[in-house]
């Protein structure tokens, strides 16, 4: 009964160990075990298991598997990160803050922009109210038929006046004072002949020589010019009615554009008057808008959909096991999940496997740090987007 005894320990125990042998060989071909098992690169240096344990970064950890859409087997690692819980909280609110004083400033230039304004409304365009008023007064005097006249007739009638003294019968006296007058220099007139010379020359002869020179030399010549002013006259009113002619046609062709041009800076004015009212009701209406409470809520808003607030957040990478039961890594992220449970992908990994290398060397505890990490890493922009 004893040997009986002994024989069948001996076969419990050789069961057991087989059962046993068997049992770890199965383990071995756990999905999850196969990724832990895997190495990170070729040299076979450290597994996975090795690179992601006891990352300062994680405040736990989490190991799953599910299938694919293709049936796939799909493994999946879950570090669940320290600061995980709204760690956007403090850039949130330096952004809110900072909206906020921006906002401030920006109102009180509105209401500088509304002050401005209403001024201007106030003025009213001054200077294009006194055009009008001027084009208004020249449409005035050329509706009533009265010539504005032009400067060479004014000119001319100056002239004509200045000849009146010396038309009358010769005078030695008045004709050397015509000479001496500017009133020859006038272009019209053509000047006075040199007679103006030859006083001045007369002037230095000796005395008993100069009555001989005077009645020979310039007597003549003054005659001459008495005789002939008559008809400088009429010639000068010859050219002063064919000038009032040429004047009164183009005050009819002025009349036409002065009452144009006025016409179209009354619709000026008025198209910059309601432009101005226009900017001022909506002036009004943007400040009221940015001193309203709704302003505020909307800054909040804005911030909490740049920065928000996660209930956790996690960094997850996928691997595939094949039918060979080989591993292979498929995609890595950081995660924010929000309280409705929705999951937004923070930073997205284009090469999940080389961010294992960072993940197992990174001494980050917090998300932004570990962030900054990334980005040190040298491949920020080629491995995520």
């Amino acid at each position: 009964m004893v040997i009986i005894h002994k024989k069948t320990n001996i076969i419990y125990f050789k069961t057991l160990v087989f059962i046993c042998i068997l049992t770890l060989a199965g383990c071995e071909k756990i999905p999850i075990n196969i990724v832990k098992k895997s190495y990170i690169d070729s040299s076979e240096r450290m597994t996975i298991e090795d690179a992601l344990k006891d990352r300062p970064l994680c405040r736990s950890v989490k190991w799953e598997k599910f299938k694919d859409e293709k049936g796939e087997d799909v493994v999946q690692y879950s570090c669940f990160i320290n600061d995980g819980k709204d760690f956007n909280r403090k850039e949130r609110s330096s952004y809110i803050d900072l909206r906020i004083n921006d906002q401030e400033k920006y109102i009180e230039s509105t209401k500088e922009r509304l002050e401005k304004l209403q001024v201007e409304m106030k003025e009213d365009f001054p200077d294009l109210r006194e055009r009008i008023e001027r084009l208004r007064y020249r449409e005035g005097v050329l509706e009533s038929g009265t010539q504005e006249k032009s400067k060479k007739i004014i000119d001319m009638e100056k002239l004509l006046m200045s000849l009146d003294p010396y038309l009358v019968p010769y005078d030695e006296k008045k004709m050397i004072e015509l000479v001496h007058s500017k009133i020859l220099d006038d272009k019209i007139i053509g000047g006075s002949g040199g007679i103006l010379l030859r006083l001045e020359y007369m002037s230095r002869l000796p005395q008993d020589k100069v009555e001989k020179y005077k009645q020979s030399e310039i007597i003549p010549d003054l005659k001459k010019l008495h005789l002939g002013l008559g008809s400088t006259k009429k010639m000068i009113q010859s050219l002063l009615d064919h000038e009032i002619w040429i004047n009164k046609k183009n005050n009819k062709e002025n009349f036409s554009y002065i009452k144009d041009q006025k016409n179209k800076a009354i619709e000026n004015l008025e198209y910059y008057r309601n432009n101005l009212r226009k900017n001022i009701a909506s002036t009004q209406k943007k400040l009221t808008s940015l001193q309203s409470k709704e302003a505020e809520e909307t800054i909040k808003k804005e911030a909490l959909e740049r920065y928000p607030a996660y209930a956790d957040t996690l960094e997850i990478f996928q691997w595939i096991v094949n039918k060979k039961k080989m591993p292979l890594i498929i995609y890595g992220e950081l995660q924010g999940k929000l309280e409705s449970g929705e999951e937004k992908t923070i930073v997205k990994y284009n090469n999940p496997r080389k961010l294992i290398f960072l993940a197992s060397n990174s001494k980050a505890k917090t998300t932004n740090s570990y962030i900054s990490d990334i980005r040190e890493f040298g491949i920020f922009q080629m491995l995520v987007k």
